[in-house]
């Protein structure tokens, strides 16, 4: 038999624009790799003849809306398929390759470069768990990424979790991205933030955070405030304090009045000094607005709404009053997500529950709520992910016998 290759370097030399035609055979033995059944090629009768010189005319079957078919098993009775189909990715300049080759080839690549990070890093085994889990979006990576670029940036992200982790206080996104990347901007777009929230969430057992306003309430719980402006505490209180050298009392002025107060991370990120201005006030956090309300016309204590989970402005003020010498009270649902809001906050302040307390939903069992089988069954995962969880006796309470919302307590 002749070689195929010469035949086929001239066909293309001599009819240059039948290439994308050849091309679609490769394309077919690189997503099947073998070349059997029958393939449409083109649909143009100017492309019949020069089909058929190259094929045959038995291999190439033409239909009345000229769809112009190659049959395989007709070709290869008079051609041998293997040297064929070498000569023709020689021809077409093309590596001969196949989707499943790629498949297992991208597969070991990621396998290396999670086994390099395990040797890098073999005391973080939550994250290891984690990025096993991520195989398929680390093959995409490694099409156009080289390892040495992945590791570097976990690498980085790595080293903003441990940042965050010990660090005390609040820290603002444009210094955090500067410090670790070099440029005040980086961290606003891009993996690296959202990588940054997965490995907290991970490390410390919480959820991943794949919305972008689950990923900002994580990361904000972490102290790092991603915009000075829009993230805001609501509270209430003889609340005074001090900055730029002045003393500021509006918020207990309206508070006198009976109304709440707002602070933007930025006005906590200037402040100096806080005063409480009531010898017995508490500080208490309050999940639920409407409750949040009742305590302010209540007129006796400092009251922060954490709006559901605590924001970094939230923190940031309980931050900055944990070394009033006051007692901290939280009141929220008894549910799954009331006692992690609790939790979050005892992370930050010595915190006691108040209303919410063991005492107090033995004493509100007629309004106590019945849970759904789906809520059931988080409490259930979380508790036996979460032996040592701070809040475990009341919320095993919950799930026995149901949660108390707040608007329901004492009724």
């Amino acid at each position: 038999m002749k070689d195929p290759l010469p035949l086929l370097r001239a066909f293309l030399a001599e009819n240059p624009g039948l290439s994308p035609i050849l091309g679609k055979v490769a394309d077919r033995y690189h997503r099947r790799g073998a070349l059997s059944g029958r393939q449409k090629l083109a649909h143009d009768a100017r492309d019949h003849r020069l089909l058929c010189d190259l094929f045959g005319q038995d291999a190439i079957h033409r239909d009345k809306h000229d769809h112009l078919t190659l049959r395989y098993d007709r070709f290869f009775q008079r051609v041998e398929a293997e040297p064929w189909i070498a000569a023709l990715h020689v021809a077409l300049k093309r590596e001969r390759t196949t989707a499943q080759d790629q498949a297992r080839n991208v597969d070991q690549k990621v396998s290396r470069l999670l086994r390099a990070w395990q040797v890098a890093q073999p005391k973080r085994k939550a994250i290891h768990h984690w990025l096993a889990l991520q195989r398929t979006a680390l093959a995409r990576r490694l099409e156009h990424q080289e390892p040495a670029q992945i590791l570097a940036e976990w690498e980085t992200v790595l080293r903003i979790c441990d940042f965050l982790h010990k660090r005390q206080g609040t820290v603002a996104l444009a210094d955090l991205s500067a410090r670790f990347t070099g440029h005040s901007k980086t961290l606003r777009a891009g993996r690296l933030l959202p990588q940054v929230a997965a490995w907290l969430a991970v490390t410390d057992g919480h959820l991943v955070p794949y919305r972008s306003r689950a990923r900002r309430d994580l990361l904000e719980s972490y102290g790092l405030l991603l915009n000075l402006t829009s993230v805001k505490v609501t509270l209430g209180g003889p609340l005074h304090y001090q900055a730029m050298g002045l003393e500021f009392d509006w918020i207990q002025r309206l508070w006198d009045l009976g109304q709440s107060a707002t602070l933007s991370l930025d006005n906590l990120y200037e402040l100096t000094g806080l005063t409480v201005n009531a010898p017995e006030a508490r500080i208490i956090t309050c999940e639920n607005e409407t409750p949040f309300v009742d305590l302010i016309r209540e007129g006796r204590d400092l009251c922060i709404y954490t709006e559901g989970f605590p924001n970094g402005a939230v923190l940031g003020l309980l931050r900055r009053l944990a070394k009033s010498g006051r007692t901290f009270l939280h009141w929220g649902d008894s549910d799954l997500n009331g006692f992690r809001i609790a939790a979050q906050i005892a992370e930050v302040v010595p915190v006691k529950l108040w209303r919410c307390d063991l005492p107090e939903l033995q004493r509100n069992r007629e309004q106590l709520l019945p849970l759904e089988e789906g809520r059931r069954k988080k409490i259930q995962t979380f508790l036996e992910k979460n032996p040592d969880f701070p809040y475990a006796a009341e919320l095993r309470f919950t799930l026995e016998n149901g949660w108390l919302e707040q608007e329901s307590w004492g009724l």
